[in-house]
């Protein structure tokens, strides 16, 4: 029979703390764990599947083989924990803090691993093997974030800038028939008239921002 938090909370309890309790080999799977105190808990070869352990503190836990496929791991804590042979496929480690964790033959296909510390020798083990995503950056930001294509960003955005601001001036001067050396008569009637289609024309122009 599955164990659900309340059941994992009273086992805690009577075990005088989380560090050293053993619910290895027991079904955990689909049970909210979020938040809790579980550092030194053994959960070898324990089902965990689709498990919500976010912000759960496993430090020091020993999770060897234990089935962590689709799991909700973020902000979780495995710092030094054991993750040898687990099965993380699939699993969300967003923001999770994984350092000095063995993740010796751990199968991190399709895991979501954006933001997640990580120690060095675990970043090398990913990058060598091809699973997980590392945690750099969403793929749709990776682009932006290299410096080539930042400056380009930058350059872009500074022109749209410049050019809307020559847009906007020549805009203004032409409705009121004016030259820049001209003095405006910031309450008039028509100044406001004319103020409130300029800004109408920048709504115009914002929204049309995401076409362009």
């Amino acid at each position: 029979m599955p164990l659900d938090r309340e059941t994992v909370l009273r086992l805690i309890e009577a075990n005088g703390g989380p560090e050293g309790l053993d619910l290895s080999g027991r079904d955990l799977g689909g049970a909210d764990l979020s938040g809790l105190d579980l550092h030194g808990v053994r959960l070898v070869r324990t089902n965990l599947t689709e498990a919500d352990l976010r912000w759960a503190n496993l430090r020091g836990a020993d999770l060897s083989q234990a089935s962590l496929s689709g799991a909700d791991l973020r902000w979780a804590d495995f710092t030094g924990a054991s993750l040898r042979q687990a099965d993380l496929r699939g699993a969300n480690l967003w923001g999770a803090d994984l350092t000095g964790a063995d993740l010796t033959s751990t199968d991190l296909q399709d895991a979501a691993l954006t933001g997640a510390s990580l120690a060095r020798s675990a970043t090398a083990a990913i990058e060598r093997t091809g699973r997980g995503v590392l945690p750099t950056a969403e793929p749709w930001l990776g682009s932006w974030l290299g410096s080539r294509s930042l400056g380009v960003m930058l350059a872009v955005v500074i022109g749209l800038i410049y050019f809307w601001g020559w847009i906007y001036q020549a805009t203004y001067y032409a409705e009121f028939g004016l030259t820049p050396t001209v003095a405006l008569d910031f309450v008039s009637a028509e100044y406001l008239f004319i103020g409130w289609r300029i800004v109408t024309l920048s709504f115009q122009f914002l929204l049309m921002l995401p076409l362009m």
